[in-house]
């Protein structure tokens, strides 16, 4: 039988490992099954070490570009210091970061691309903004709590995590930032806060130097083989599902979109029969208009849906209040 939606009622709770329970769409998120899922994410942050996961919705929050923007920007930049005669920035090819030639002339130029990579990162960001993102790294770091927070993933290149942990609060916070091999392996057994930086890492004081030697992936089929590597510290990050002293591990994604087809295989290999399974949480949002009397849209019902079947419970939040919210019913405000 089809719904209204033209949904099958059988389709939601099949991909969910629950054959047979009914369902409706769109998916409301003012039933228990919103508070369930706070109430069961304040329980694994007493009992679990969290690992806060930080995708581009926080940067692009603070004036960052997307990666989208950022790189045609930083081509158009690179060849316009390079030729200054080219005026070719009006007319760009696209997909740039699939177009060979590109990739090709700017690992013969790399020094100076990323050079305007950095400049064009940090053009618009405002690193003293109070939006709702980066507040909300500083609520888990804050000490008057029981949340046991010591490893941050952040999928960006900058140092906003970095900025935002100086001024948590006027508090000291011991870090580490790792964005390599030879720093993973340095500051492996750091009983501090570990910022992990997956993609590279270019923060404002940077050395270029060192920037280089990171191999930063700037084409789709660089990043791939970085994840194909069985070995790659990359990897670990994503699929260690115990802590030292065998705690479990819960994951919290914030500012995510699950779009990353290697970090979803990943995630798949966490939730993989026989695997001490992380417990994994999203706080995923939605515009105000998207939710309409505690109802999400079809699109989000469906991105709700499709979290689920990675084994990631989500958590909605529309407005800056909400997340407030959220934060007093986990109990780390």
């Amino acid at each position: 039988m089809m719904t209204a939606s033209g949904l099958d009622p059988d389709f939601y709770s099949i991909i969910v490992g629950r054959p047979n329970t009914p369902v409706s769409l769109p998916i409301s998120i003012n039933d228990e099954n919103q508070d369930q899922n706070i109430n069961d994410l304040a329980e694994s942050l007493r009992s679990s070490d969290l690992w806060l996961h930080l995708g581009a919705g926080v940067s692009i929050a603070s004036g960052a570009p997307s990666w989208e923007n950022l790189f045609a920007r930083t081509v158009s930049t690179t060849i316009e210091q390079k030729y200054p005669e080219s005026r070719i920035s009006s007319a760009l090819p696209g997909p740039l970061e699939r177009n060979l030639r590109i990739i090709e002339l700017f690992d013969r130029n790399r020094i100076l691309f990323l050079h305007q990579l950095r400049l064009n990162l940090y053009q618009k960001m405002n690193m003293k903004s109070r939006n709702a993102s980066p507040d909300f790294i500083e609520i888990f770091l804050n000490i008057d709590s029981k949340i046991r927070c010591h490893n941050i993933v952040t999928y960006n290149y900058d140092d906003l995590v970095e900025r935002r942990i100086k001024r948590a609060q006027g508090r000291l916070i011991k870090s580490r930032s790792i964005f390599s091999q030879r720093s993973y392996d340095k500051f492996q057994t750091f009983e501090g806060l570990k910022i992990y930086h997956p993609h590279g890492y270019i923060s404002r004081s940077m050395p270029i130097d060192m920037i280089v030697d990171q191999k930063i992936a700037f084409s789709e089929r660089e990043y791939n083989n970085i994840y194909r590597s069985n070995i790659n510290w990359r990897n670990f990050i994503h699929t260690s599902n115990a802590a030292a002293d065998d705690r479990p591990i819960c994951r919290l994604f914030f500012g995510f979109s699950f779009s990353d087809t290697n970090v979803r295989a990943l995630l798949e290999i966490d939730q993989s029969e026989g695997s001490q399974k992380s417990k994994l949480f999203a706080l995923m949002k939605a515009k105000p208009h998207e939710i309409t009397r505690g109802k999400l849209t079809y699109k989000n019902s469906l991105v709700h849906i499709d979290l689920l079947s990675l084994g990631v419970r989500p958590i909605w939040w529309a407005l800056p209040g909400h997340l407030k919210n959220i934060a007093k019913k986990i109990g780390a405000l």
